[in-house]
């Protein structure tokens, strides 16, 4: 009877993870027929990604991560999370409950791979970009905003530690507004935390340097190397000027990988699943639009018996109708004007002016990560 009991814990997690001949060991969870809908929503404020490198999802050991990534997002009310190094394949079938997966899978030499995790937000992919050089592995999706022409891209990258340089016509094209890069790209640069620099480092510093782009990283590491016993800041959030103000970015606990997770925090205003907490003035609502939105969706979507499909459509085609109505009691929120004599920034300026001259930083690797995270407080001050 305790053998059962164990075998039940072991098959009752929120990952479910299938293959084509089963490894030993490896769980499957429970199975259903029924398409798992997204869990009630909850009042989002902020959108909430969560990035990791995960360093494989294909071992009977490779699940606990997965949990552990998806406890923190539970914590944390995460509804983006974005993962690296998956090294999964199309025979590799994965469900977790409550969340919508995109998945790249690298086609051949293992390794590699990219995936969301998404749950709460309307989304939509974005069609990969065309690299020829095959090391670099991307993937978009663009998060719906309530303002038209205020969405949100998010770009999941990696790109392997080989000899093989970035392809900056590739990534040059997604460096536009309202736009969020992160992963682990290999790239090493003292500007983010690193100790030392490589070529791969420098040309990235310069692109987001030309397109005016803006490194959330505050100096933290984030990889720590269990062979050598050493620390270094790989993973990279770089956002665009506009987003800037608005994002806050923070390493968070660890989850057996040897990269650590990063929580990124977007204070914007963004669709969710039937948001209770706004009251719209429907008599301004586009009906047209409602009626012609339905009936695409049941086109996509024909009545079936699953209840929760056809009310996922109504409140889709609501949601639409309503976005030519005006929110009731809603003002817009205004930033207070940046002052460059404020006691904050002051003191700031003055805590990196002492560290300039007390260290020695070149000799120094806390003294420098320390100063990184300086400048990095003092851009947020001044950045509106």
């Amino acid at each position: 009877m305790d053998q059962l009991h164990l075998n039940v814990r072991n098959t009752a997690s929120s990952v479910g993870l299938d293959k084509q001949g089963r490894e030993r060991d490896l769980g499957r969870g429970f199975r259903s027929k029924k398409l798992q809908s997204p869990p009630k929503c909850r009042k989002i404020r902020k959108l909430r990604i969560l990035q990791c490198n995960i360093n494989g999802l294909c071992t009977p050991s490779s699940r606990v991560k997965l949990d552990k990534i998806l406890e923190l997002a539970s914590k944390h009310q995460v509804s983006i999370i974005a993962l690296q190094e998956t090294k999964l394949n199309t025979r590799h079938r994965l469900r977790v409950k409550g969340y919508n997966i995109v998945r790249q899978d690298r086609s051949s030499n293992g390794g590699g791979g990219l995936m969301f995790l998404i749950r709460d937000v309307y989304f939509q992919r974005i069609d990969r970009i065309n690299s020829p050089r095959k090391s670099l592995e991307s993937q978009g999706i663009t998060v719906l905003s309530r303002k038209h022409n205020n969405n949100i891209n998010i770009f999941n990258l990696y790109h392997p530690p080989n000899n093989q340089k970035l392809d900056l016509d590739a990534l040059e094209g997604l460096f536009t507004n309202a736009t969020v890069l992160l992963g682990d790209l290999n790239a090493k640069h003292t500007a983010w935390g690193c100790a030392l620099e490589n070529n791969r480092g420098q040309d990235l510093e310069n692109l987001s340097n030309d397109k005016a782009f803006l490194f959330l990283n505050n100096g933290t590491h984030t990889y720590r190397s269990h062979s050598y016993n050493t620390t270094d800041a790989l993973d990279l959030t770089i956002s665009s000027p506009d987003l800037f103000p608005y994002c806050s970015w923070k390493v968070v606990d660890y989850v057996g990988s040897d990269h650590y997770p990063i929580l990124i925090e977007l204070d914007y205003d963004i669709k969710t699943y039937g948001n209770n907490n706004i009251y719209w003035n429907f008599k301004k609502a586009n009906w047209t639009l409602f009626e012609k939105n339905l009936n695409e969706q049941l086109q996509k979507n024909p009545i079936t018996e699953n209840l929760e499909n056809e009310w996922f459509v109504f409140k889709h085609s609501i949601f639409t109708a309503a976005e030519g109505a005006v929110p009731r009691g809603k003002h817009k929120k205004t930033r207070p004007a940046f002052t460059n004599d404020s006691q904050d920034l002051q003191k700031l300026l003055a805590k990196r002016e002492h560290l300039l001259q007390s260290h020695n930083l070149n000799d120094n690797t806390d003294a420098r990560i320390e100063l990184n995270k300086i400048n990095a407080e003092i851009k947020r001050s001044i950045v509106l």
